[in-house]
């Protein structure tokens, strides 16, 4: 068994959250929202806003989050508005998925944003997955999508578990998603690639489909493009160094930007056969949550994670201390 992509994910779960709790206490820092409003509603690029203001003083997650909560509903506006392109794209990734996985009973939709792409994913999927999972690291953006998704997909709104996490410490056990995708979720981060790609791994049974920018592929004046928002590179190397197959990777005809080619990165993991169910558990562990009064509780770690408009915030920085609800 290929065992690099495990590495550093066999420490005390515990010893784990308190060391990133530790972290986010020590880049903690308000940001001006205001003034990241008002830069957006200019028109400037929201992500190289926060990340001159803030970049020595805040994590990149926080960036991302709070770049793409201010975007809270447009990417519906956008699909409305491109309806005949949003198809378009849909069926392809959803043919490459049917070409390519026989058969899954989970799938996990990573960085799901407002849950346009995994709406029309699974509508034009002639097989169903009996269980579905979704998190974006913005609650927002699943808010709007959650009302999308009931207006348009009400079948799919009741049968999905839509939940906000951090694509660096998911909240579900290890080997526990049959197929595992994402659509442009590692965009914005090459400094973290390998960790993400590590934690993707992870989670993954089997197979990963990964629909993402392709540095590669690209032209000149896009490479600059991705250079300057710091757009993942050297994809391949990172499956290949985190010990994963590339089975194969696609170009996708359908691209909303020339500048921003996507591909689908088909990956295989060596994993022996030891899977388990989809459950929410402590960020980053295989320790189960439980529910209790609309939190969900960690024991092992003494921590309790708020449940906000039915949508569970799973991330680090959202647990509270709270050893006295815990199970002695």
């Amino acid at each position: 068994m290929k065992e690099s992509w495990l590495n550093n994910r066999k420490e005390n779960c515990t010893d784990k959250v308190l060391t990133e709790t530790n972290q986010v206490t020590s880049y903690l820092h308000y940001i001006d929202i205001k003034e990241a409003y008002d830069a957006y509603e200019r028109g400037e690029n929201i992500m190289l806003f926060l990340k001159e203001r803030y970049s020595d003083s805040v994590n990149l997650s926080d960036i991302v989050e709070i770049a793409y909560d201010l975007q809270a509903g447009t990417y519906i506006d956008y699909v409305l508005k491109n309806m005949d392109q949003a198809k378009a794209y849909w069926l392809e990734i959803a043919d490459i998925v049917t070409r390519n996985v026989s058969e899954f009973s989970s799938l996990l939709d990573v960085g799901a944003g407002e849950l346009t792409t995994l709406c029309g994913l699974i509508d034009s999927l002639a097989k169903k997955p009996k269980t579905v999972y979704a998190f974006d690291i913005s609650w927002s953006r699943l808010a709007k999508g959650l009302d999308y998704l009931q207006k348009r997909y009400p079948a799919q709104h009741k049968s999905l578990n839509a939940f906000s996490a951090d694509i660096a410490s998911i909240p579900l056990p290890t080997s526990s998603i049959d197929l595992v995708v994402s659509s442009h979720a590692l965009e914005p981060n090459r400094a973290q690639q390998d960790v993400l790609l590590a934690e993707l791994l992870r989670v993954a049974k089997s197979r990963l489909m990964l629909f993402e920018p392709c540095y590669e592929i690209n032209s000149k004046e896009g490479k600059a493009r991705m250079d300057l928002h710091g757009y993942i590179r050297n994809f391949d190397n990172s499956i290949q160094n985190a010990g994963a197959s590339l089975v194969d990777r696609i170009a996708i005809r359908n691209v909303a930007n020339p500048l921003n080619p996507t591909a689908c990165y088909i990956i295989d993991i060596d994993k022996e056969n030891i899977f388990n169910t989809p459950r929410y558990t402590l960020p980053g562990t295989d320790n189960p949550l439980r529910e209790v009064n609309g939190w969900l509780i960690s024991d092992e770690a003494g921590m309790s994670f708020p449940v906000l408009e039915g949508i569970p915030c799973l991330r680090v920085k959202n647990g509270v201390i709270s050893s006295a609800l815990c199970n002695s």
